[in-house]
């Protein structure tokens, strides 16, 4: 195959090549998964996914584009790094036309810090097993087969152990019962021109949902964010602001 409709992962001092038709994921999160943050009253998962054999053209590509407009040493971007009142009508329209204008999935789980945890449940399992959830949505929307998982997560030493444990918790199997290959890497946002450009886009939706959820107290409000609304209102996406875990109801 040729090189640029095959997906490669360099980890560990060797690469791995992926095809066409594996699914790639990207997540990030946003928030604290203790709520130790009182500017970010909530913790979640967001991010971003399609084939392989897309990922260029619906992602990397775009996404050049988008970073065009803006100067070097803002490279890569991070949302959280943006005053959206400091940037210009270019730069807002890049942005919003590379969310509008390419079909690719997207995801976002947001967790309340007031959310009432009458389970004891730990809040990055649960986040973690509702964005699968939310991810086996869009493939539900995209159709078809896909004959790898490939996750990628940015790089974080307090939680790279819990994307560990709880993602490979998570399995998608055929038709048949068999499980699909997964895989799993992370990358650091200090990695410069080999931060992958999905791993950015994760970052605007996570980052997008978590001040969605704290603008509009977890989705009780209506929607009024112009991001948010640009960055869900697709037919391949799916968002989840979770209240509360409670305990079944006793219907003896």
């Amino acid at each position: 195959k040729e090189r640029n409709l095959t997906y490669f992962v360099e980890h560990d001092g060797r690469t791995s090549e992926f095809p066409d038709d594996s699914l790639l994921i990207f997540v990030d999160e946003t928030g604290h998964e203790n709520f130790a943050d009182p500017g970010a009253p909530f913790f979640g998962l967001g991010g971003c996914l399609c084939s392989a054999g897309s990922y260029q053209n619906l992602i990397e590509l775009p996404w050049k584009s988008v970073e065009a407009n803006f100067v070097t040493y803002q490279l890569p971007l991070h949302a959280a790094d943006l005053d959206p009142k400091n940037l210009s009508c270019s730069q807002l329209t890049a942005l919003g036309n590379f969310f509008v204008g390419n079909d690719f999935g997207r995801f976002a789980t947001v967790i309340k810090a007031s959310f009432e945890n009458e389970v004891g449940v730990d809040t990055f399992q649960l986040a973690t097993v509702s964005t699968f959830d939310l991810i086996l949505q869009i493939i539900r929307k995209l159709g078809g087969t896909f004959s790898h998982i490939v996750l990628i997560s940015e790089h974080s030493q307090r939680l790279d152990s819990q994307y560990a444990d709880y993602f490979h918790r998570q399995r998608f199997a055929f038709q048949d019962g068999s499980l699909v290959p997964f895989f799993h890497a992370t990358q650091s946002k200090a990695s410069g021109e080999d931060y992958p450009a999905g791993l950015a886009v994760a970052d605007f939706v996570a980052h997008t949902a978590g001040s969605m959820s704290r603008s509009s107290k977890g989705g009780k409000r209506p929607v009024v964010r112009q991001d948010f609304n640009t960055i869900f209102q697709h037919n391949l996406s799916a968002h989840l602001f979770i209240d509360a875990a409670r305990k079944p109801a006793n219907n003896s």
